[in-house]
């Protein structure tokens, strides 16, 4: 009887899993056979029409678009010109040595 119980989670997974899967293709075809005579006007769904506010819509997106563009044009251009200013900020500078006077002791000898 142990046994049995010990096995009871292990098949109570595929079994509870085949029934989801049932259920949900149950669910599924009986929503095509409802919409299958259909046409997609009467369903409300009209995705090809060309309405006057559709194309109004896709030139404020497309001006939309070009000013995005145009904004990251510039943002590149002021990244390129602050790269270049910190690159050129950040040369080393020559260091001016002097000859020690002939007889004197170096700085790095004097230690």
């Amino acid at each position: 009887m142990e046994h049995l119980l010990a096995l009871l989670p292990a098949l109570v997974c595929p079994i509870a899993m085949g029934l989801m899967m049932w259920m949900m293709m149950r669910g599924n075809t009986s929503q095509a056979k409802n919409t299958q005579g259909m046409p997609e006007q009467a369903m409300g769904v009209d995705r090809l029409a060309d309405t006057p506010d559709r194309k109004r819509r896709l030139e404020l997106l497309r001006a939309h678009v070009d000013e995005l563009k145009a904004q990251e044009a510039l943002l590149a251009a002021q990244i390129k010109e602050g790269l270049v200013a910190h690159v050129a900020e950040e040369q080393p500078r020559p260091v001016e040595t002097t000859q020690p006077e002939h007889g004197a002791l170096s700085p790095a000898r004097t230690a």
